[in-house]
């Protein structure tokens, strides 16, 4: 079972504030992205994932396949900063059985 060391509801998702800060704040090793529309947009999800440390791993998920994951192993090992694009996607997460006990919303 991962530690999840930060929940972010950002509309950014993975940008400068979240790597430079977030990242080396919460100690995680990996970063959860869960978004439909950059799941579908296999050119975004590449650019997303270049913008992440080379140290750090980055998984992108639709809604489905992160409740999907979460329910089979509640996303593996390590520390894992989960960012969601919207309240919205946040709330499907919880309702599809995603427990998370604080979430941090960026501005």
């Amino acid at each position: 079972m991962a530690n999840i060391v930060l929940c972010r509801i950002d509309s950014r998702l993975i940008h400068g504030q979240v790597v430079t800060k977030w990242v080396g704040q919460s100690q995680a090793n990996r970063i959860a992205v869960v978004s439909d529309e950059l799941d579908a947009d296999p050119f975004m999800k590449n650019i997303y994932l270049m913008a992440a440390p080379p140290n750090i791993k980055v998984d992108c998920f639709s809604n489905q396949s992160f409740a999907a994951a979460w329910k089979e192993n509640q996303l593996g090992d390590g520390n894992v900063l989960v960012l969601f694009p919207s309240l919205a996607a946040i709330q499907e997460a919880v309702q599809q059985g995603f427990d998370v006990a604080d979430i941090q919303v960026g501005v």
